[in-house]
């Protein structure tokens, strides 16, 4: 799967272009300048972009806190949803997420679990469902092994961040089940982001996710169970038969005239004791059975306590800046790389990031070189000849600059 993801800071990744012994000392003011300058103007298209969609989400926003004018016309809150949608999905990509689709979703839902839970999904609830993730890595975790007699240490892959949008079903949907009890309102959207989600267990990031036993759960819980019944049912048969056998001779001998003997009120006494034992093993395996799932979910929601980074509206806010964050990062390096060696075509810019970022910072990067050239064109910092760019002189580039970001102050 293709990563356009930069996992760096857009300031460590400026300090470390505008030291480069490539740029020459006399550029090094106005190369810094024109960075400034450029995070400035994409933090005012972005801000722009965070009022359309705060606007758009408004209608249908579960935690809004403003009461609506009154007067003001009624909000179509369908048209609302699709706009909402649209620039959402446009704002997503913008900070290098990919869609989650069918197959990578049911491949999640059918792969055994991280952790020691089991979930159970009814994808049916949503009316609308997307999910987008960014930045896949592996990391090593600790599993427990053979009955969790042993552990194993195996490579995990990892989303390091998921979105997830949803529109629930309206309630008549889960009206058909009366005995169900749902956590949210039906019709509702809700927007969630999260970190370090495993790629195999993204049913956990579902706010109708419920928590199941694992076979080898059932296992360990049941098997014990059973043989200790099966003994309890043993030390306890001898007085239950004792008593049925005493109630037997009461109805034969007409029960009324039969003096009960000592030897009568201890085979009662211990058959009671035998059904005692036998109910208190039932309940103490059902409490035991109860124990581990909230065990589980215990366990569910610790994690997603940690890994919930955000919710509704509040989602905007940092996917802008992370979105704001890559357009700096993609448009300062693919400004920087054709200043200091000289034109190239889209291919060789391409292969020169790249290489950069695996040799000078140790990871591997698929630069989106399109997108990067685009952005410097439109700018105004970049230009083309064939197929070959040429970047503008740093001197130059922030005087340009400059006047673009005066032009706003104007408007």
């Amino acid at each position: 799967m293709s990563e356009h993801f930069i996992p760096f800071r857009r300031t460590d990744i400026l300090e470390t272009l505008a030291a480069d012994a490539r740029l020459a000392d006399a550029d090094r003011a106005a190369f810094a300048r024109a960075c400034r300058l450029l995070t400035g103007l994409f933090h005012h298209e972005f801000h722009q972009r965070l009022e359309e969609l705060k606007a758009a989400f408004a209608p249908i926003d579960p935690n809004r806190a403003a009461a609506p004018v009154p007067g003001a016309p009624a909000v179509d809150a369908a048209a609302s949803r699709t706009r909402l949608w649209i620039a959402f999905r446009g704002l997503l990509e913008r900070a290098n997420f990919h869609a989650v689709g069918e197959a990578e979703l049911n491949q999640a839902l059918t792969q055994e679990s991280v952790f020691e839970v089991k979930l159970h999904t009814r994808l049916d609830d949503f009316a609308e469902l997307m999910i987008f993730a960014r930045g896949r890595r592996s990391r090593p975790e600790t599993v427990k092994r053979r009955l969790g007699l042993a552990r194993a240490t195996l490579d995990v892959d990892y989303y390091e961040r998921v979105v997830l949008c949803l529109r629930f079903q309206d309630a008549a949907h889960f009206a058909k089940d009366p005995k169900r009890k749902v956590p949210f309102v039906p019709g509702s959207t809700t927007i969630k982001l999260f970190e370090n989600v495993p790629v195999a267990d993204l049913e956990m990031i579902f706010p109708n996710s419920e928590v199941r036993m694992r076979l080898k759960d059932h296992v360990m819980l049941w098997v014990p169970a059973i043989v200790g019944g099966v003994l309890v049912l043993l030390k306890a048969g001898v007085g239950i038969a004792a008593v049925a056998l005493t109630l037997w001779l009461l109805l034969r001998s007409g029960g009324g005239d039969h003096q009960m003997g000592a030897k009568e009120w201890a085979a009662i006494s211990a058959g009671c004791i035998g059904m005692f034992a036998i109910g208190g093993f039932v309940v103490r395996q059902w409490g035991r059975f109860k124990n581990k799932k909230i065990a589980f979910m215990k366990s569910l929601a610790e994690s997603l306590y940690f890994k919930n980074l955000d919710n509704n509206a509040g989602v905007f806010h940092r996917l802008i800046d992370d979105a704001e964050e890559e357009e700096v990062k993609e448009a300062a390096l693919a400004w920087f790389f054709l200043l200091v060696d000289g034109p190239a075509s889209e291919p060789e810019l391409d292969r020169t990031v790249e290489t950069w970022f695996r040799e000078r910072l140790g990871r591997a990067v698929d630069f989106e070189v399109d997108d990067a050239l685009g952005k410097l064109e439109r700018l105004g910092l970049a230009t083309r000849e064939g197929e070959r760019w040429s970047a503008l002189a740093p001197g130059t580039a922030a005087t340009l600059l400059e006047s673009r970001w005066n032009a706003l102050a104007v408007e």
